[in-house]
This record gives C-alpha cells, structure tokens and sequence, in this order.
C-alpha cells in the first residue's frame, strides 16, 4: 500500500517474527508496557532504517543498519529526533504539566467536604508507600541488558562489560554445570534457559582467573544472574541506563495511598480518576457538569472539562492526568524557499505523555 510502510520479519533485540506497517504523513503511537519492545520496535528498527535511507541520499556506502528484519518496502527518509525535555520533575505529568493536578484537587475535597490537601501529592501522608508517589520503580530490563546476539561464551550481558573476561569464564562454567550450551546466543536459548541465565544461581563456586588492568586477579564466587542483582565482583552495581519503570505493584499507577484512595467522587478514587483515559473521563466529567450547581465548583470543572475535549479532539483519548511516558513517530514534509523539499519522517519520546 503506497501510503503505508511496511516492515516485515522484525527479530530486533527481543522482537520474534514481528510484521508492522505505519501510516505515512500521520501521528503513530508505540504503546505497551515496560519491557514489551517499544524502543526495539521504534528507535532499533524503524527509526534505523528511515535514517540509513535518509543518509543514503548523500553517500554511497552507508553502513547497514544493525536491525534484524526480513524486509521493508515504502520506507521514507528519516531523521530521529532526541529527546528534548527541560523539565526534569520525576513527579511531572499531564496533569502538573498544564496546572491542573490542584482543580481536580479541590473539586475532589469540594464535593467531599474535606481539606484539599487531601488529595495532593506533596503531603507525605497521601503517597503510597512502595513507590513515594511515582507510580512506578525503577527495575533492571532484560531488553537492555541482554544482547541477543552474542553467544554466551562471549558475555552477552551488555551491563557486565567490565571485566568481561570475568564474566565470559563464569558464564561458560555455569552452562556447563546446568547442561547449557554456550555457543548459543541469547535468541537461541529456551524460556528455562532464559530464565536460569538471568535469574539462576550455581549450587557451587568458582574460582576463575581474569585479567584486571595489567595484571591478573584470582575471584571465587558462586554465578549469580543479573536480574537477582547480586555482585560476583565487589562493588559492582549496574549504571542507571540498564534500568526501566515498571508500574508499581502497590498502587498500580495510581500514586496515592490505600487511605487516600479509600475516598471516592463518582465511584472513582483520585487515583482512578488520574489514571483513567481521557476518553471515558469525559463521561464521569459530563454528569458532573449536570449536577454541580456551585459557581467555584463550576469554574474548577470547566477548566477540567475543556482540557479533556481538546484532548479528545486531538486524537489524544488514550491519555490521562497522569500521563507520563509515550512513543511518538510523525511524518510530514520539509519546505525549501524555492518551494522544493522532500518527505521525512521524525521519531520523539516524551516523558510527560
């Protein structure tokens, strides 16, 4: 289809046979949760070819991008975007972004007759517990540690690269001893495999020898997997970029304590009210409209309501006040003075949607 583009046979980092097709000249979202591929699908695989095809306009010997797929058809050039965002506020959302976190506040301890406080996130007592408030942890990410295509004997742990020597020698004596076979890559490995690398704990020690800077140094330790986030070396910790969010297990997104969220407007929590779409809020917010009467209590709805239906009218119904991670790829067409320009195509990540 000519409007269309159309990528096929992805295998990219975790990715397993995956066909996928975008509009051109629109906005597509990549959604789904920690972990599912959103960065393979986006960044390590479109976004790679659009911008090998853009760089091909100007050279001859462009490097192959480093994806794995079957093929594509109907690719324009592209320029992937970084992301540029100056507000650096864990706490930043929707809903703080544009000033509307103490409406819906005070709307909430309106109609409930209890102090706005209550339902804002800057009194300790309102956060939950596990997360602080954030609606997520910070976890380690297979898809980021892991390169699926370094056989084991090779150390495809990409956040064991110091000492990689290390490493290579324990993984080997460990596959060994569990009956795996380290030639295999990462890809190639069973679910149970999978999960004994990454998770699993040797029954014994080994002593192995490696090199260390210039010298040699001897360390005896059991193999622990990176996901257990235990040290086979003293004082190793994985860097932060080897780290994703994971939606807390606590609260569920929703940020607020269980006592908080005990208190409730419509039938919804101030944490379900935050986190519900912003397509089916509108509906709660319509009845709203028809029975508040108070002119405060108006005024703080209306500002709420338009916000919403803009929102809407925007094709941006799946989003929510508490909103703070998307994919965006768009398309459209760069304009010259002389009237020439050319299609492009511009991939952005923004943490506030």
């Amino acid at each position: 289809m000519p409007e269309q583009i159309v990528i096929r046979g992805i295998e990219t980092n975790n990715l397993k046979g995956i066909d996928f097709c975008i509009n051109k000249k629109a906005v597509n979202l990549i959604i789904g949760s920690s972990g599912s591929g959103k960065s393979s699908l986006a960044y390590d695989t479109v976004a790679q070819i659009g911008q090998h095809e853009f760089m091909s306009m100007f050279a001859d010997d462009v490097a192959e991008p480093s994806c794995r797929v079957s093929s594509y058809a109907n690719m324009t050039a592209a320029i992937p975007i970084k992301q540029s965002n100056h507000n650096n506020n864990m706490h930043s959302t929707i809903g703080t972004y544009f000033g509307l976190n103490r409406s819906i506040a005070f709307l909430f301890a309106a109609i409930l007759k209890v102090q706005e406080d209550t339902f804002t996130l800057n009194r300790a007592g309102n956060l939950c517990e596990n997360c602080h408030g954030l609606g997520y942890i910070r976890t380690l990410d297979v898809n980021r540690i892991i390169d699926y295509s370094v056989p084991l004997l090779r150390n495809p742990i990409r956040s064991w690269s110091r000492h990689k020597d290390f490493y290579a020698q324990i993984i080997s004596r460990y596959c060994a001893d569990i009956g795996i076979d380290s030639a295999k890559t990462f890809r190639e490995l069973s679910a149970k495999e999978k999960e004994l690398i990454l998770y699993g704990e040797s029954e014994q020690k080994y002593s192995v020898r490696y090199k260390k800077a210039n010298a040699f140094s001897r360390r005896t330790t059991k193999y622990y997997g990176p996901m257990t986030m235990k040290p086979m070396i003293a004082g190793f910790t994985p860097s932060e970029k080897f780290f994703s969010d994971s939606e807390c297990a606590c609260c569920h997104g929703r940020k607020y304590s269980q006592e908080t969220e005990t208190y409730t407007v419509y039938g919804l929590s101030i944490g379900t009210f935050m986190t519900l779409p912003f397509s089916d809020l509108i509906l709660v917010l319509n009845s709203m409209k028809h029975d508040i009467k108070d002119s405060q209590m108006k005024f703080a709805l209306n500002v709420i309501c338009n916000f919403v239906d803009k929102a809407i009218e925007l094709n941006l119904g799946h989003l929510f006040f508490s909103s703070r991670n998307s994919y965006i790829i768009g398309r459209g067409t760069t304009a010259a003075k002389d009237g020439t320009g050319f299609q492009f195509t511009a991939y952005g990540f923004d943490d506030r949607a």
